[in-house]
């Protein structure tokens, strides 16, 4: 996968996850064995991304990401 491809596939996470607010989606674009950093802590798989975009979408109703610069090379 190229790097152009990368880049647009996590534009794609922000747009369609949390802009439009459809956690069910990370099973469309995420790996199963997904693993996040989250400040000191991982989420590891799945359900439990889904879990933390859902408690996200919850706590900040109105949260809304704007993808300004993307640094994917090197």
């Amino acid at each position: 996968m190229s790097t152009e491809e990368n880049k647009a596939i996590l534009r794609s996470y922000y747009e369609i996850v949390y802009n439009q607010r459809n956690p069910d989606a990370v099973d469309e674009i995420c790996d199963k064995n997904i693993i996040s950093h989250i400040s000191s802590n991982e989420i590891k798989g799945i359900e439990s991304q889904k879990k933390f975009v859902s408690m996200m979408l919850s706590a900040f109703p109105d949260i809304h990401f704007t993808i300004e610069d993307q640094i994917a090379e090197g």
